[in-house]
């Protein structure tokens, strides 16, 4: 396999809470795997389609603030086992350097 990843990943694992652009009400908790310069590794515990645009709400351990992004599902893999699992990888689409610099700056 071949690795596509342009950014190195850190393995900060903090709550995520989501929405799809078509259904901003519903908002939707998961955890971070990883997070790198371009996006982060989603747990899922629900499907997402490819290109799929999501608001972002990413509560770093360190901050009682979360950082506000907006990013697009770029893959996604489900693995069965005792508990079917899902991870999806977020592109961000939209989230600043300084927002950037408070997720990774304690890894960086």
């Amino acid at each position: 396999m071949v690795e596509r990843r342009r950014d190195k990943r850190y393995g900060l694992i903090c709550k995520v809470v989501y929405s799809s652009a078509k259904m901003a009400y519903r908002k939707i908790k998961a955890f971070t795997n990883d997070i790198s310069l371009g996006g982060i590794g989603l747990n899922l515990n629900r499907p997402l389609k490819q290109n799929t645009s999501l608001y972002l709400k990413i509560y770093p351990p360190y901050s009682k603030k979360p950082v506000e992004a907006t990013g697009k599902v770029v893959w996604q893999k489900s693995k069965q086992g005792d508990v079917i699992t899902m991870r999806a990888g977020i592109e961000f689409t939209d989230i600043g350097w300084n927002k950037i610099k408070k997720l990774i700056g304690a890894y960086a």
